[in-house]
């Protein structure tokens, strides 16, 4: 949280390094089955993020099946520019050893608070669900498939 300011990135940033840390000190990557998701806040390729970004031994899920850039949304923010509106920022990372074992990956966003407001147009809202108080979240769910 914190939006955008020096201090929240600066937040983002240590808490990257310190899962990275805590995930390779406790963990081996290569052979542990190991999951590191959340709401990260930021997207992509952003600064904060590097540190999980750029861990060899943590993947996104999309990144493993080759997931379409311009789908992989997960959060609508209507006050910023259209181009701009549809952003990832929530992630599932899987560690090497887990890597080889996701068949696949779907976003779902029919309980997401926009797709209930009809900002976002052409899917269809969960049932009852027709303004941001009853949505079941500002966020897509990612759902990834392991074989196990």
């Amino acid at each position: 949280m914190g939006g955008d300011s020096p201090e929240a990135q600066a937040k983002r940033e240590a808490q990257a390094k310190r899962v990275v840390e805590i995930a390779n000190l406790r963990y081996n990557l290569k052979k542990d089955y190991v999951v590191v998701l959340g709401d990260l806040n930021d997207v992509p390729g952003s600064k904060p993020l590097k540190p999980l970004m750029n861990d060899d031994n943590l993947h996104d899920v999309f990144d493993v099946v080759n997931h379409p850039a311009d789908d992989r949304w997960t959060y609508y923010y209507k006050r910023a520019r259209v181009a701009e509106r549809k952003t990832q920022i929530d992630y599932v990372m899987v560690s090497s050893a887990l890597k080889r074992k996701v068949t696949g990956v779907e976003i779902f966003r029919r309980g997401m608070s926009c797709v209930a407001m009809g900002d976002v147009t052409g899917i269809t809202p969960l049932p009852g669900m027709d303004s941001f108080k009853n949505a079941a979240s500002d966020h897509a769910t990612i759902l990834a498939d392991l074989d196990i």
